[in-house]
């Protein structure tokens, strides 16, 4: 028979196992202002969209730097200087989520957008 700390320790596993899934972490915590494309309606958009924003970004950053890295250095700490969508003008700098995202969430967070745009 399963016991009750056994079942337990299972749904543990099971919820920290969804905390470290990016795309579900970026729903929860992302996609309130990015979507995934860009909406036939662009007056729903509040920030850009991945759809455009990581083809960019793949183009536009430094050699020195992945595009991972670049998301969680950006997330972090978003400057005008380390901005590289001209969305910026049209959107403004995104506030940073210092302390709203853990650096392991936002680890699994820029490995889903690599891995899915």
């Amino acid at each position: 028979l399963l016991t009750v700390p056994f079942l337990w320790m299972l749904l543990t596993l099971f919820v920290s196992a969804d905390d470290h899934n990016g795309k579900v972490l970026f729903e929860k915590k992302c996609m309130s202002c990015h979507l995934l494309n860009k909406p036939e309606d662009r007056s729903k958009m509040k920030a850009p969209p991945l759809g455009i924003m990581v083809p960019r970004m793949r183009e536009f950053i430094d050699e020195s730097m992945s595009v991972e890295e670049h998301i969680n250095d950006f997330v972090l700490d978003p400057t005008e200087r380390k901005a590289i969508c001209p969305a910026v003008d049209t959107f403004g700098l995104m506030p940073s989520l210092k302390g709203k995202v853990t650096k392991e969430e936002l680890a699994a967070i820029a490995e889903w957008i690599v891995e899915n745009f």
